[in-house]
């Protein structure tokens, strides 16, 4: 964050400097005191289960000496240097601060969100942005209301580009983001069936999701995923904004074909955009990828960057957390995939693990969550799918997971080839019980189910 002073923030949130100077400067921002540095401005966050006030105190030994604040009588547990500044709601005023910082900038904002795919397709956004200009991205997982604000306030003036990604599970939520961002590029995904727990159907994911271009005009573009069937019901000549629809479809502006899993090589597909079509190979496992790709390469596309600089730029993506990742484990090789899951990105990993190089596939599979009424069926496609593969043994962890085997075995799995826990520390005391060496074993769940832990068990 470029320097600001007490004053500018207080102005900037329209809060009350009830103490301290207004001279005093902050450059970075936190609503953790334990991520308290000097010269940082804490948020005292009011939760659901914390309240920020309680910590003031640690912020400023940490280093604090501006501070948000909603309660007047908590002022009295720092010293009299720290300059206080007074707001209704002090995550409402950071989403504030974000807004009028950002606005200060003259830098292109591509936003993205989704069901799934949205934190790999924004890696891949900000692969190719870094090729052309130098450019930002958001910090980590930070996609939320109190986190998009956070990742708005790490960028500067030296920026020319910046992606960003935007999360929601309930409606107005991405409305309120797009507020604060006013991005000139939207990026959506697909409309699955995450969420569906909350929102209940999947018109209300859609309704949820078109938040994103709310406020849009002739300048901006949304980048629609071309073969997901609710984003094709968009009519191109009834919105105000112009579209980029990119995906496998004959009609994508921006399309992907001869699609190639390479397993642990990663994948290939050809890319084509006006006439010119480009073989892309990229070290990046999972042939849903290649969507990601395509949706990326319509959003560089969108604000004038050149093919040539855009797959460049593909190779040199870095991913964010465990997705679909190789790891080294002694004599038994891992794809971390924990991250997230879906039964679309599941059924892609399962076949990449057997299209991967390994003396034995094995599948440990856990639950997908926040899929609602669809739960059930979602589980046991999955199963069905599993079945079809020539997996040597499928682990599964949980209830949930439970219902992918009764499929699997319903559509032919041999039993034999089958082990059910009831929850990852069970399997983690006797997973080495079960491997050999020259194994290659897929880990993928929901990210509640942290299977990730099991990679140190596997160690062991």
């Amino acid at each position: 964050m470029e320097e600001l002073r007490a004053g500018q923030i207080a102005d900037a949130v329209k809060g009350k400097l009830i103490r301290g100077s207004a001279e005093e400067v902050a450059n970075d921002v936190c609503i953790d005191s334990r991520n308290a540095k000097n010269g940082y401005l804490f948020c005292a966050m009011v939760g659901e289960f914390n309240d920020g006030h309680k910590f003031m105190k640690s912020a400023y030994d940490n280093g604090c000496r501006i501070m948000l604040i909603s309660k007047e009588e908590m002022a009295e547990t720092v010293p009299e240097d720290c300059a206080l500044i007074l707001v209704g709601d002090a995550m409402y005023a950071l989403q504030e601060l974000s807004a009028w910082y950002i606005a200060r900038f003259k830098m292109k904002k591509i936003a993205v969100t989704g069901s799934v795919g949205k934190t790999t397709t924004r890696d891949m956004i900000y692969a190719i942005l870094r090729s052309g200009f130098n450019a930002g991205t958001s910090k980590a997982n930070l996609n939320s209301e109190t986190g998009m604000p956070l990742t708005l306030l790490s960028f500067d003036s030296s920026m020319q580009a910046v992606v960003i990604e935007m999360g929601m599970d309930a409606l107005g939520q991405i409305s309120r983001l797009t507020e604060i961002a006013r991005p000139d590029v939207a990026v959506i995904t697909n409309i699955g069936y995450s969420h569906l727990e909350k929102l209940g159907t999947r018109e209300n994911i859609f309704k949820a999701k078109m938040e994103i271009v709310e406020g849009f005009d002739k300048s901006k573009f949304l980048v629609a995923n071309a073969d997901d069937d609710m984003l094709a019901t968009i009519d191109r000549n009834k919105v105000a904004y112009k579209i980029i629809r990119a995906g496998k479809a004959e009609d994508a502006d921006v399309r992907v074909s001869a699609v190639e899993n390479l397993g642990q090589d990663g994948i290939a597909f050809d890319l084509v955009c006006g006439g010119e079509s480009h073989h892309v190979k990229l070290k990046i496992m999972g042939e849903h990828n290649a969507l990601n790709a395509a949706l990326a390469a319509a959003a560089c596309r969108s604000i004038g960057m050149n093919f040539d600089d855009i797959i460049s730029g593909l190779q040199d993506i870095e991913m964010t957390g465990s997705r679909l990742r190789f790891v080294e484990a002694g004599e038994v090789n891992i794809i971390d995939d924990a991250y997230n899951a879906a039964p679309e990105s599941m059924i892609s990993a399962l076949k990449t693990l057997v299209k991967s190089e390994g003396k034995r596939k094995i599948a440990v599979l856990a639950g997908m969550n926040e899929l609602g009424a669809v739960s059930e069926d979602s589980h046991r496609r999955v199963g069905r799918e599993a079945a079809k593969l020539d997996l040597d043994l499928m682990i599964t962890i949980g209830n949930d997971a439970s219902i992918i085997a009764e499929a699997a075995v319903s559509e032919g799995m041999e039993r034999g080839k089958m082990l059910h826990f009831d929850s990852r520390d069970a399997l983690a005391d006797v997973i080495n019980d079960y491997l050999k060496a020259g194994d290659l074993v897929l880990l993928k769940a929901s990210r509640s189910y942290e299977l990730e832990k099991l990679i140190d068990s596997i160690k062991k």
